[in-house]
């Protein structure tokens, strides 16, 4: 008996593995690596930093490749010219994203608009985002807090520079709440940002956590998780209503939206979840592009020089840097260019899913696929940028700059979020003017006997590893131009 149960199972096996190389040939697959029967691509799927492995499937099988697991498809988009030609030409097709059960379904991220099903809610959460942050005239109304904070981050750096990534971490919430909800962090221990707190902690923690991990301890768990998302979202919200009904309310996205809305048809919920965006996303991928500013400027010394030498003809050792400056600083707008596209922090993005069936130059890709723009290769295809594995600013400068990397690394589509515009403006504001007051006031060096490496984490948003570094004030001039900005 048991040996007719064994044929039969081989049999059941061989039927369906000719079924799928039948229906294979009949519906070809970008290519892509070889899978086995049943499981298909289980053992080559990368566990780490999968931007390096599907780079290296383009040398192999060009720049749209595929893989399946357990009947799922993935397909990988290595160069701007697929991403381009599917999730932004196509965005009708691709403008979904994948089901995630845990970090949707159980932890009530699917109201978040980075995870939202496309549809009214998805629309509405961008429309409230883009009414407020969508053009340079409205960035600009921001610029003060952004500059107060930036002096604040460089206060603490000349108090405790060795807590370099605890600074930056503070400084990029703060500034986060002020613009989102007009709330202005007090202490180092700050209850609005000690609320934020629990993100660092699951985010990367939910990268290890299978979603058909049982259990009613884990079950319980996600339930709290949960109720902490929920209370993020609330309470700042909550405190903007309040400071409304008592005339206390600063500017900010939720006062602003509030405020102007006199004829009710702003509703709260989309509201509460297009801020919490802000709140969420925002500060991670801030502080990652920070952190890659200061190890960078340790491994490229010349650059550092060449910026500060810019800085002081501009300044001329009498003041701190301002966003009036900036069109006066070529290359301080060309390093934060080159920050955005040697380190893109979401290297593989949040992936997209397929609404329909579609055919892309000959080959298929079926309705349900999940589908990778890999930035990396983008911002590193040596077709467009020169050297591409050299932090060079000098790329984008002279009369025939290479590719604006930001063209790219904000995302494609319909699924931009928060929107392609909001992001590049408020990225962009925060990192010139972070940087520029940085390299105006400090110098940035290894610490003697350590020799940092460039060894970014993996994960949605990829930060660089743990290092250490000495930073300096230039001058007695910078400690008293720092001490002075009392705002």
């Amino acid at each position: 008996m048991n040996s007719f149960l064994f044929l039969d199972s081989i049999l059941f096996i061989a039927s369906i593995y000719f079924l799928q190389r039948i229906i294979s040939k009949r519906r070809s697959l970008p290519p892509g690596p070889r899978g086995l029967p049943l499981i298909g691509n289980v053992f080559d799927m990368p566990s780490d930093r999968p931007w390096l492995t599907f780079a290296k499937w383009a040398d192999i099988y060009g720049d749209v490749c595929s893989l399946s697991m357990f009947g799922q498809s993935f397909i990988v988009l290595n160069s701007h010219r697929a991403a381009y030609a599917l999730l932004d030409k196509r965005s009708v097709i691709y403008s979904e994203r994948p089901k995630m059960v845990m970090a949707g379904e159980l932890m009530g991220w699917n109201e978040i608009i980075g995870l939202a099903s496309y549809g009214e809610t998805f629309r509405s959460h961008r429309k409230l985002l883009h009414s407020v942050l969508g053009s340079k005239s409205a960035i600009r109304t921001f610029y003060p807090m952004e500059e107060q904070e930036a002096v604040n981050l460089m206060k603490r750096l000349l108090d405790s520079p060795e807590k370099l990534h605890s600074h930056i971490s503070q400084d990029v919430a703060a500034l986060v709440l002020r613009i989102t909800y007009g709330y202005e962090v007090k202490s180092d221990n700050d209850e609005m940002v000690d609320a934020r707190q629990f993100l660092v902690d699951i985010i990367p923690m939910l990268r290890h956590i299978p979603e058909w991990l049982p259990g009613a301890g884990f079950q319980s768990k996600a339930k709290q998780w949960a109720q902490d998302l929920r209370n993020m979202i609330n309470v700042p919200f909550d405190m903007v209503k309040k400071n409304i009904a008592n005339g206390e309310a600063q500017e900010s996205f939720v006062s602003n939206l509030l405020l102007q809305d006199d004829t009710g048809r702003v509703q709260e919920h989309d509201l509460k979840w297009a801020a919490g965006a802000i709140y969420a996303a925002g500060a991670d991928t801030t502080v990652a592009v920070l952190d890659t500013f200061f190890l960078l400027m340790m491994l490229y010394p010349e650059v550092q020089k060449k910026a500060q030498a810019e800085l002081d003809s501009v300044l001329g050792g009498d003041r701190l840097p301002s966003f009036d400056d900036q069109e006066d600083l070529p290359y301080i707008n060309a390093l934060c260019k080159e920050l955005v596209r040697f380190h893109p922090v979401a290297p593989i993005g949040i992936p997209h899913g397929t609404l329909e069936d579609d055919v892309f130059e000959g080959n298929f890709i079926p309705k349900g696929s999940v589908v990778f723009a890999n930035i990396w290769a983008m911002t590193h295809d040596p077709e467009v940028y020169k050297d591409p594995m050299t932090f060079n600013p000098e790329r984008f400068l002279g009369p025939d700059p290479e590719q604006d990397p930001r063209e790219i690394s904000f995302g494609f589509g319909r699924r931009i979020c928060p929107g392609k515009l909001e992001r590049r403006l408020l990225a962009q504001a925060t990192m010139y003017i972070v940087c520029s007051m940085a390299l105006a006031s400090f110098d940035i060096s290894k610490v003697k006997g350590d020799e940092p490496v460039f060894n970014p984490t993996h994960g949605s948003v990829s930060h660089p590893a743990p290092f250490k570094c000495n930073i300096t004030p230039r001058s007695i001039r910078a400690v008293e131009l720092i001490a002075r900005h009392d705002f």
